[in-house]
């Protein structure tokens, strides 16, 4: 009994530990960039065709963006505002599919679907980096 006892705390203690940001090295990193400025972005997409930047995926602030403004109740309770994007970004890497994106047509459009990550990344890792996501304009911010 005190070995399963040790077993989970363990576990647990390793599912509190994780951070979302090294999950977004791990998982995220190689495609999405963290954050580029809004000025740039536009210019890259209307007017360079993705050609000044060669994203391969929307950027970090990008995506927060979108996210916060496209889905569940924005002006809302904040937690669980965040738990509704969670459940948004669980899905969408699980079974990515464009007609569900957030991203405007001419920020999508540069793009193809990002493959499929389901039984690449655990639940608690997609909750940990989707966490660190939500939170990301707010750290940007502070750091302005």
């Amino acid at each position: 009994m005190t070995k399963v006892a040790v077993a989970l705390l363990i576990v647990a203690g390793h599912l509190f530990a994780l951070s979302g940001e090294a999950v977004y090295e791990k998982h995220c990193a190689a495609c999405h960039q963290r954050y580029v400025e809004m000025d740039i972005l536009s210019k890259n997409f209307f007017e360079m065709d993705n050609k000044m930047l060669n994203l391969k995926a929307p950027t970090i602030n990008q995506l927060v963006f979108r996210l916060k403004q496209q889905i569940g109740d924005r002006d809302g309770d904040r937690e669980f505002h965040m738990m509704e994007v969670t459940e948004f970004v669980k899905d969408y890497v699980y079974y990515p599919d464009k007609q569900k994106s957030v991203c405007i047509p001419e920020v999508i459009r540069q793009f193809d679907t990002m493959a499929p990550m389901k039984g690449k990344i655990s639940e608690e890792e997609l909750d940990a980096v989707s966490e660190w996501i939500y939170m990301s304009d707010l750290k940007q911010e502070e750091n302005r």
